[in-house]
């Protein structure tokens, strides 16, 4: 099992650890503020108040036994160049940090963040898919460099089984599909039904969405085989 640390528990940052949680990893949330701290702690598998400027207490936590920490303080600028220096001096495996602005994500890959993400522009992006590609209905970036997507099924995929289908190296996470149903009043309905993980024998129909998990290269072109 991966193990995470996340630092800052603003609304991305919540985000992100939540997302992880549920992908399987085991998450470490750490925050100064308490309130937040327990808003988070039943969704990952510890949270923790600690000041991210102090250095002692910072490593008390164990923030460096874990394989990646996500530095998700990005509005204070200081504060995140601070904590991410301290990383850096803790050996930390893999660090993901958060920017701000372009000078911002320059300052954290010079003093040694191995990863930068900028959630704004990556918002501006996702708009943009949405408005090229319709066929997706959620999109998040991961930690990882990987892509999670919530994407309509293709027709080529309809009527073949999970065995058949080529994902290219992607990961078919989940299928939702809605499915007919008697309301509590004897009215026909529908509800949404997920199938975590199908096996080799599932079938594809039309109107199912797939979740999965992959690379965004190969997310892309597992879009485009039936175009």
């Amino acid at each position: 099992m991966q193990r995470f640390a996340v630092i800052g528990i603003g609304q991305f940052g919540a985000r992100v650890a939540h997302r992880l949680s549920e992908l399987g990893g085991e998450v470490l949330a750490v925050d100064a503020d308490e309130a937040v701290v327990a808003s988070i702690r039943s969704r990952v598998s510890q949270a923790i108040q600690v000041d991210a400027t102090d250095e002692d207490a910072f490593r008390a936590c164990g923030v460096d036994e874990v394989d990646t920490v996500i530095v998700a303080v990005g509005r204070d600028i200081e504060v995140s160049i601070l904590v991410v220096a301290q990383l850096v001096r803790l050996a930390v495996p893999h660090i993901v940090a958060r920017a701000s602005s372009s000078l911002h994500e320059t300052i954290l890959r010079n003093i040694g963040a191995h990863e930068v993400t900028n959630p704004e522009e990556e918002m501006g992006d996702s708009v943009a898919l949405g408005l090229v590609s319709p066929e997706v209905r959620g999109r998040v970036l991961l930690p990882t460099g990987h892509e999670f997507v919530e994407i309509d099924a293709p027709e080529f995929t309809w009527g073949k089984t999970v065995a058949k289908l080529d994902l290219l190296g992607a990961i078919l996470m989940a299928v939702k599909r809605h499915v007919p149903a008697l309301s509590h009043e004897g009215q026909s309905e529908y509800i949404a039904q997920q199938v975590d993980r199908p096996d080799g024998d599932f079938v594809i129909e039309q109107g199912d969405t797939l979740a999965l998990v992959g690379d965004s290269d190969d997310l892309r072109s597992f879009r485009r085989m039936g175009a």
